[in-house]
């Protein structure tokens, strides 16, 4: 009986396998470019006003956006402002080595943070595809 059953699943083998025939993986850069995302982490929901995000390391970024009900950034250094969960989020060009970020708001600085910026790959397409960009998230207390 055995014998019979192993030729059995042997039969079903090429039924189930693997299926060599796929068809390859499109890879491309769509959505995805090297970035910072800063995190302001403050109590409560951030009030509305003028904002100044500036991040300096090996060059300085910039971003100046009104928060009124939504965002408007101002299109300099921006690449985007949103607010999760409750939490302001700025994504900037990148900045490497030792990071220094400060939080304006209204001309009074509302938020600094240091550090290093640890930029991770992102495989927007899977890894089969590679990295094709960097992004670091780093988070800014309020003061």
């Amino acid at each position: 009986m055995r014998p019979f059953l192993l030729a059995a699943l042997a039969a079903l083998l090429p039924v189930a396998g693997c299926d060599t025939t796929r068809e390859p993986v499109a890879c491309t850069l769509i959505g995805c470019s090297d970035a910072l995302v800063v995190r302001v982490a403050t109590a409560g929901p951030p009030p509305d006003g003028r904002y100044v995000v500036r991040a300096s390391g090996d060059v300085t970024r910039t971003c100046s956006f009104t928060l009124a009900s939504a965002p408007t950034d101002t299109g300099d250094e921006c690449r985007g402002v949103w607010i999760e969960d409750g939490v302001l989020m700025v994504t900037l060009e990148p900045v490497r080595g030792a990071l220094r970020v400060d939080v304006e708001r209204d001309g009074a600085v509302v938020a600094r943070g240091s550090g290093v910026a640890v930029y991770e790959p992102q495989y927007p397409n899977g890894v089969q595809c590679g990295a094709v960009c960097e992004i670091a998230r780093v988070t800014v207390g309020g003061l």
